[in-house]
């Protein structure tokens, strides 16, 4: 078999691959550089890449133009990979994928980066290439040479792979097999990374009814206030972000007065209590009773 062969073979395998592993879907493709002509490449006509067959291969121009007349679609945006072999000669394989697990990365301010061994491959940090920046409102689609060149333009220096906003990404390599390894790390690192982010909210609400369960108690007012006070003076000393307390009912006004001015010393930043009667009891609490508070007695205690 000679060179050329063993490459359309290995595209051919490198479909497969990519379909079966996810990372490609009907409209994803991976291609690789004419062996001996630089300025050509192979690409399946458009076709569901787990589908592809030694007949479905095209040889390209880097423009994007089939070197024999053809009467099969192409892929829309071929022009990711001529436009990357051209900025790229080092690069000798190509694959644009609509992977959505890296998707967040390409719209977020967080950037997709190497967290797990086998994504070492991706570099230190991913760059982001947002079609509208020069284009303007598309269908995001790659549809031309100048789209490409863009992209490719991005895909610069040593980078592997870049992102593109709201639609997938592209990866180049200098061999097929190198690739085809990027493209299949890439979305499980990314993947892994989403599930690792440390989720932050801008506050703390305390609540007696967490209180209450950590002690082994009905959320009825039960745990008194000194208790509830000691939790949330823990809850501090680990913490600097605001707190909002769960006071329940209050008490009466001057029972809620101390609470106000023990959680002021506290550090608390705010505190909320129900327009219910004295002892509460859960709202999720169907068996319960939810008696309101007279208006005025519950002015009272907001009075101080």
């Amino acid at each position: 078999m000679s060179e050329l062969e063993d490459v359309i073979r290995d595209l051919v395998i490198a479909n497969r691959i990519l379909g079966n592993e996810g990372v490609v879907d009907a409209y994803g493709h991976v291609s690789v550089r004419h062996p001996s002509d630089p300025e050509r490449y192979f690409l399946s006509c458009s076709r569901s890449p787990e589908l592809v067959e030694r007949g479905d291969i095209i040889e390209f121009h880097l423009d994007g133009t089939p070197v024999e007349p053809q009467d099969r679609p192409f892929y829309i945006e071929r022009y990711i990979h001529g436009a990357t072999y051209e900025a790229r000669p080092e690069m000798n394989a190509v694959v644009h994928s609509h992977a959505e697990d890296v998707l967040p990365f390409g719209i977020a301010p967080t950037p997709l980066q190497p967290v797990i061994h086998s994504g070492g491959f991706i570099g230190s940090e991913v760059p982001v290439w947002d079609i509208a920046d020069k284009f303007g409102d598309t269908n995001l689609l790659v549809v031309d040479m100048e789209q490409g060149r863009d992209l490719a333009r991005v895909l610069g220096g040593t980078a592997r792979v870049v992102l593109m906003r709201g639609h997938g990404f592209a990866a180049a390599a200098p061999t097929l097999l190198d690739v085809v390894r990027l493209s299949i790390y890439m979305p499980k690192n990314a993947r892994v990374q989403m599930n690792g982010q440390v989720v932050e909210y801008d506050g703390i609400w305390e609540s007696s009814l967490t209180d209450s369960a950590t002690k082994g108690l009905p959320d009825a007012s039960i745990v008194g206030n000194d208790s509830r006070a000691r939790t949330i003076d823990e809850i501090l000393n680990v913490t600097t972000k605001p707190i909002i307390v769960d006071g329940d009912t209050g008490g009466e006004a001057s029972q809620f007065e101390y609470m106000v001015k023990n959680l002021e010393r506290l550090g608390v930043s705010a505190v909320i209590i129900e327009d219910k009667v004295f002892p509460k009891r859960n709202s999720l609490d169907g068996s319960a009773s939810q008696d309101l508070e007279d208006p005025l007695v519950f002015a009272q205690k907001i009075r101080g």
